[in-house]
């Protein structure tokens, strides 16, 4: 199956590509789409063998051609200022995957696409009801806030403490961008079971004190949970991130995590991705 996956310099096409390259899917020819074949990220993959291609989503006779023979496309849009902009990146990906006979489109939406979504998110959603109306043998697969996002927070969880822009008692839906790598992977190596659905993928539903508590335990140190206002987070970490945070903070939030073992999906918990991440297993001494 010759496979073409999208967005492979940020962590989810990384994902994708690493999962369909294992062996544990199946054996794919697998294509990367990069916008930049000069950035490091790029250089680094096709040093590893990769075959990646230079294109920009929006770009329909671009997207037309490299479609050309292709079985499956893995799509993530980029965020961009103008959600318009984002939302035109999905429809011309569908488009041409409608006009080149694409077999699977796997597209990465987010949780609880609806109208109540914040402006950065409700792009995710006109694709998605794109990819419906036109008809492609499709795959959704939504997600909640990714747990590389506490990646930018290193320092200050290092330090003891958790800013977060929530109160104590909101639930918070996460999960690790490699589990969308791998269930993009089975979607495609399992198409009678996986084409047609829409799948949320959550591996943990924790309150910040939860979250507060579970990096104490991975890393050995004391480590609090401290509610900081929409401003202060906004102010430090930009607007996508804080109406993010607004919108898990003012919507109710599920309790439970999907059961996805019908689909041999065990996402990993929070717990799971710190004892397996880099970036916290080799934590410093002063973390430990």
């Amino acid at each position: 199956m010759k496979v073409l996956v999208t967005g492979v310099l940020g962590h989810q096409g990384r994902a994708v590509i690493e999962h369909l390259r294992s062996g544990e899917f199946g054996r794919h020819e697998v294509y990367g789409l990069a916008s930049d074949l000069s950035s490091p990220r790029a250089r680094d993959l096709l040093d590893r063998g990769v075959h990646v291609v230079e294109g920009e989503l929006h770009d329909r006779d671009r997207m037309r051609a490299l479609l050309e023979g292709v079985d499956g496309v893995f799509c993530v849009t980029a965020s961009a200022t103008d959600p318009e902009t984002e939302t035109e990146q999905g429809r011309a990906v569908v488009d041409a995957a409608v006009d080149t006979g694409v077999s699977h489109v796997v597209y990465s939406s987010v949780s609880r696409a609806k109208g109540e979504l914040p402006a950065s998110a409700q792009p995710k959603f006109a694709v998605e009801e794109h990819v419906r109306d036109a008809g492609l043998p499709a795959t959704i697969v939504r997600s909640p806030l990714f747990m590389q996002h506490f990646q930018r927070l290193s320092d200050d969880i290092a330090a003891g403490s958790l800013e977060l822009p929530l109160s104590p008692e909101t639930t918070l839906p996460l999960v690790d961008a490699n589990d969308i790598g791998r269930a993009a992977a089975a979607a495609f190596a399992d198409p009678d079971q996986f084409v047609g659905e829409t799948i949320d993928l959550v591996g943990d539903v924790l309150t910040p004190p939860e979250i507060a508590e579970t990096f104490s335990d991975a890393l050995g140190v004391p480590v609090e949970f401290a509610s900081i206002t929409l401003g202060e987070y906004r102010e430090r970490h930009g607007d996508e991130l804080a109406d993010v945070y607004e919108w898990f903070e003012d919507s109710a939030s599920e309790d439970v995590t999907p059961d996805l073992s019908a689909f041999g999906l065990v996402p990993q918990t929070l717990a799971q991705y710190l004892a397996d991440t880099d970036t916290w297993r080799s934590a410093p001494a002063t973390m430990k």
